[in-house]
């Protein structure tokens, strides 16, 4: 005789509830995951994709190129590099040393943008032209944020 309780794979896919978090059931855990489709992932992907286009625009790079705008006595230009495990900020100072008066102002964005759930790491390099900027990122695939003659 058949059994009258449902095999996990009989029933759906039970989620917990538990001070308004949402769990699944240990049991169910594999086929919850199993049954993500592929397209779904997608769609979120670039759902993630476009908010974080936005909030690009909005909020990040506004706050770098005003930065940049505010300390522009000694700040040449900006880049951002997008490597594929997270971003990086050079920024390109007046100076064809190390400019330790901006030092300080250079932790502060990176703090400022770290409080705004924005991990990136910000460095400052000397005034360098193109070839001597590829020492640290390469400028043809990078975004400039901000440069003095531009604005």
């Amino acid at each position: 005789m058949a059994s009258s309780t449902p095999s996990s794979a009989d029933r759906p896919i039970q989620l917990l509830w538990d001070d308004g978090q949402v769990g699944i059931t240990p049991e169910d855990e594999n086929r919850f995951v199993m049954a993500l489709p592929t397209k779904v992932d997608s769609a979120q992907q670039q759902v993630a994709l476009d908010r974080l286009r936005t909030q690009l625009r909005s909020d990040f790079f506004p706050i770098v190129h005003r930065w940049c705008h505010n300390h522009a006595e000694r700040v040449l230009a900006c880049y951002m590099t997008a490597p594929a495990d997270h971003y990086t900020i050079y920024v390109v100072t007046r100076s064809n040393r190390f400019d330790l008066t901006l030092s300080d102002a250079v932790a502060e964005l990176d703090s400022q943008l770290f409080g705004a759930n924005w991990p990136v790491e910000v460095l400052q390099i000397p005034a360098s032209n193109d070839q001597q900027l590829r020492a640290f990122f390469d400028p043809a695939s990078s975004l400039e944020i901000y440069h003095a003659q531009r604005g």
